[in-house]
């Protein structure tokens, strides 16, 4: 099985693609990763999930713990790759890798 690996950097303000090379270009044309369906949901799922560390580590911090386990596991789906667009979740785990680190500390320490 041919295994490509194809990381272009994601313009999080419109879930396009960026080609960084003209061989990257053909393949977001090819492919029509940049669709305007796909490129929306892309950008959907990138501020979801920035938006589910965030309220999880404020669900800590307020020892409000009835959904944490919930959203947790999402955050974990998209990490894991078994969720739609989890390309787009798991470059926006990257974005808060520091907000990651103290979100798993602060669940550790539960």
């Amino acid at each position: 099985m041919l295994h490509v690996n194809f990381s272009p950097p994601l313009d999080v303000e419109t879930g396009l693609l960026i080609d960084k090379t003209p061989r990257g270009k053909m393949c977001i044309d090819l492919l029509g990763l940049n669709r305007e369906g796909v490129a929306k949901e892309r950008r959907k799922i990138y501020l979801l999930v920035r938006g589910l560390v965030k309220t999880s580590l404020q669900q800590i911090r307020d020892r409000d713990l009835k959904s944490l386990a919930a959203q947790l596991e999402i955050i974990e789906d998209y990490k894991q790759g078994s969720e739609s667009y989890s390309w787009a979740g798991r470059e926006a785990l990257r974005a808060e890798r520091a907000a990651m680190k103290e979100l798993k500390r602060l669940a550790d320490a539960l």
